[in-house]
């Protein structure tokens, strides 16, 4: 019989905040379409819940996703717009998608 797993210890409200769930650093993504690579970071619960809002549209929400995701470059939330309205579907969609993965959503949980 295998051996149980063990389990994990119960933590306080410190050790929750302490832990290191989002990679700071960034993670570098290539993004084919346009040749070249990126270095972004995964969204918060918040940074999600507001894009989740009614009041707003799915091009802000779109833009102010890259501009926080984007570690390396720096992309301001004018440029995100810039990017979003002049660039590839596809070359959009790959970096998006790859925001949205390292943030553990699907593009469906987000475009619900």
């Amino acid at each position: 019989m295998p051996a149980k797993p063990k389990e994990l210890p119960v933590g306080t409200v410190d050790q929750i905040l302490a832990a290191e769930d989002l990679n700071k650093s960034g993670k570098l993504v290539e993004l084919p379409t346009w040749g070249l690579s990126v270095k972004i970071r995964g969204l918060t619960r918040s940074e999600v819940q507001h894009v989740g809002r009614d009041d707003v549209s799915e091009q802000e929400a779109e833009a102010y996703i890259v501009s926080t995701a984007c570690i390396e470059p720096v992309i301001t939330i004018e440029q995100a717009k810039e990017i979003l309205e002049n660039k590839s579907v596809k070359g959009t969609e790959e970096l998006l998608n790859a925001i949205l993965e390292e943030s553990g959503l699907s593009s469906d949980q987000f475009r619900s």
